[in-house]
């Protein structure tokens, strides 16, 4: 019998849920809006609704499980999101797995954990950590988010925020943040730290095309860099120390095999930081950590693939090395 899993990646705008096999085939899958204004009860009734709907294309196939992936701070213990700001200030400590558990009209068990490390559990089993025991996964997005697998296993740490990358100080001297540091990835490598950058450095650089025309997209400081305006540059040559200095700290500390980086910026301007990154790991690690360690860009283009991965995760069922 075909093992099954069911995927379920809630974001603040839609909710994307797949029927997925072991081997990572998608046999069914939807994308629905998640309309967090409707409240907490109306957005756990569309996430189990559209699991039903997915489920019913498991034909006489078992569901092994059901995984979901949630942005903002999660319990997987206890089964609790504990808050996700993009579902609204009502959406605190809830007590998701009981709650869609309730809701489905089959039995299977419900597992939950923060968006990203679901995004590492699928590029473990389905994509460039196949093979790997031991990595870091980074995205780069509105924000900075990381997770570490380490033997195979995610490392969640005490209060199931290890590996929050994002927020590692790298410079005590550097650019504030919300949560009251300074100098963090957040703040250099993200999209929102693009844009603060084009703020701060606007008056020093009144010929860049990007202070010229009022643009602080991704895409408009990638394209202002590869005509090498000088701010752009700047912008991503700091993104990349800064990273990169935390980066290094992970390879020094866990020693992995992989560190891989996703997320739409991350993806977007691979080509821009790829090299700068590779330079500002190699100066702040010994030779042989660097040597063993290769960086990768993340795979897995489904979204709710990460969450199917979960169940498998959670299930102790051994990814094959190599496979």
């Amino acid at each position: 019998m075909t093992k099954l899993s069911i995927g379920v990646d809630v974001g603040g705008t839609k909710i994307a849920t797949a029927l997925v096999t072991r081997s990572g085939q998608v046999l069914a899958q939807e994308r629905i809006p998640t309309l967090p204004e409707g409240g907490n009860s109306a957005v756990l009734d569309a996430i189990a609704k559209s699991i039903e709907r997915v489920a019913h294309s498991a034909a006489n196939s078992e569901i092994e499980g059901i995984g979901i992936g949630i942005p903002g701070a999660v319990d997987p213990g206890r089964g609790l999101s504990l808050y996700a700001v993009n579902l609204g200030d009502s959406w605190q400590d809830v007590a998701l797995r009981d709650e869609i558990s309730s809701r489905l009209t089959f039995s299977a068990p419900v597992f939950i954990d923060n968006d990203v490390n679901a995004g590492g559990l699928g590029e473990l089993y389905f994509g460039a950590a196949c093979g790997c025991t031991d990595f870091v996964y980074v995205t780069l997005g509105t924000g900075v988010g990381g997770c570490a697998v380490v033997n195979q296993r995610l490392l969640r740490g005490t209060t199931f925020t290890a590996m929050e990358i994002g927020h590692a100080v790298v410079n005590m001297a550097g650019r504030p943040s919300d949560f009251g540091l300074r100098g963090t990835p957040e703040v250099y490598a993200s999209g929102k730290g693009f844009a603060l950058a084009v703020a701060d450095y606007a008056t020093a650089y009144p010929q860049s095309t990007l202070v010229r025309n009022g643009e602080s997209s991704v895409q408009a400081i990638l394209d202002a860099a590869q005509q090498d305006d000088a701010l752009a540059v700047r912008i991503l040559d700091e993104a990349a120390e800064t990273l990169g200095s935390a980066l290094a700290w992970c390879a020094t500390i866990l020693n992995p095999q992989a560190i891989i980086i996703g997320g739409g910026l991350g993806l977007a301007a691979r080509d821009a930081l790829d090299g700068r990154l590779h330079i500002a790991i190699r100066q702040r690690v010994i030779p042989a950590t660097y040597e063993a360690l290769r960086l990768e860009y993340a795979q897995v283009t489904t979204s709710a693939l990460g969450p199917a991965a979960l169940v498998w995760h959670e299930l102790m069922e051994p990814v094959q090395v190599g496979e």
